[in-house]
């Protein structure tokens, strides 16, 4: 972590830490000052070394000056790691919350004779990269550049490591794992995981939106065709109102005035985890104009809440939605938008295509206590 914002990865981290201490584990992290003001905010009785001097101050970390200051941090924090790395003994057990460089090879070059790490996304391959073909390759290719080898550097260098597991979050990784020589019994499949129970314990909401949508600000979101989406729903439909869930004001208002559409269209700002399943439940159909995703962590808390999902389909979803998801073809911008209207007057006159027992096992399989037993279950075999 650089900032106060919290990713999904780091979200994932904290949760099976939660998980590890219920299990009776002691963790300790070896981390920096913004990950440990979200330990003191969780009140985790979790032990912490302290990898970097402070917080960064960047304010956009998508221009070339970020992404270098970016890499500087990275480098810091490895040889600050490095300089704690014999607090590390033998009998500890070593989880990497990430396949990169920075945090991978200081777990690695540990005493610890046990080793976890996890895969939460696949980088673009080289190919991908160099011809710009993946929707989240920058212009300047350089930090996808990075990306790629990084990966490269954390798989083939843990794939050496003795006891080991490595958790894998798609199905879809397995078969790529397998062909760089993991065994089988070496894998472990961890779902991304979805707050289910908060989801549970939020109550039913009356609907006051049509659409929903949260997420960042970037291309390979579909922002264009949100945005398209959001024009066509605002004629199509008599008192539309949709609700932007997130910090994108800055960058988003100015578009949807410029759309005519600020008295359709309510941001919302940035929401605590319980305010955002609450507008989730206000909420009829969540819309998912994303061109690149490798799980959809968003849509799987769409429907933990019971909100059906409209996507385009991407190779990743069908594996872990199946058909709890509607989906349009890719990129087809014309056919989303007429599926959007067609959902959302079916939703108005109380027709949902979800039915309670149809995301049963969805809930069960990709709760957080399910993916905390998973972990905690992993870290047990090396024993």
């Amino acid at each position: 972590m650089y900032s106060r914002t919290l990713s999904g990865g780091d979200v994932h981290t904290l949760t099976m830490a939660e998980g590890a201490l219920r299990h009776g584990f002691a963790v300790h992290f070896f981390a920096g000052h913004a990950l440990k003001q979200q330990i003191e905010e969780r009140s985790l009785s979790v032990g912490l070394t302290l990898t970097d001097t402070g917080l960064l101050s960047v304010d956009k970390w998508d221009s070339f000056k970020g992404q270098l200051v970016m890499f500087y941090d990275y480098s810091r924090r490895v040889r600050g790691t490095f300089r704690e790395l014999h607090r590390i003994t033998a009998e500890d057990c070593v989880y990497m919350n990430t396949d990169f460089w920075w945090d991978a090879l200081p777990g690695m070059r540990s005493r610890a004779q046990r080793k976890l790490m996890i895969l939460g996304m696949d980088s673009p391959t080289l190919s991908q990269v160099i011809t710009a073909s993946r929707p989240d390759v920058k212009p300047i290719r350089l930090p996808s550049l990075h990306y790629w080898l990084s990966q490269q550097i954390g798989l083939r260098y843990f794939q050496q490591c003795a006891r080991k597991r490595l958790f894998y979050v798609h199905p879809d990784q397995k078969p790529r794992l397998l062909r760089m020589g993991y065994r089988d019994n070496e894998l472990v499949f961890i779902s991304n995981g979805v707050d289910v129970a908060r989801a549970d314990a939020t109550p039913d909401q009356t609907k006051i939106y049509d659409v929903v949508w949260t997420g960042r600000v970037h291309a390979q979101k579909g922002i264009d065709d949100l945005l398209a989406t959001l024009a066509h729903l605002s004629r199509e439909l008599p008192d539309f109102k949709a609700l932007l869930i997130g910090k994108v004001k800055e960058r988003l208002l100015p578009r949807i005035q410029a759309l005519g559409l600020e008295s359709k269209v309510e941001l919302s700002g940035y929401v605590s985890e319980d305010e955002k399943f609450r507008l989730l439940k206000c909420s009829r159909l969540f819309l998912m104009p994303s061109h690149y995703e490798s799980w959809g962590i968003v849509i799987g808390e769409a429907l933990a809440c019971d909100v059906p999902v409209l996507a385009y389909r991407l190779d990743c979803y069908p594996a872990v939605f199946g058909d709890l998801v509607r989906y349009v073809p890719c990129f087809d911008v014309g056919g989303y938008q007429n599926e959007a209207a067609h959902l959302v007057r079916q939703l108005r006159a109380g027709e949902n295509y979800l039915e309670p027992g149809h995301l049963k096992q969805f809930k069960e399989e990709n709760s957080w206590a399910a993916a905390q037993q998973k972990f905690c279950d992993a870290v047990a075999a090396l024993d």
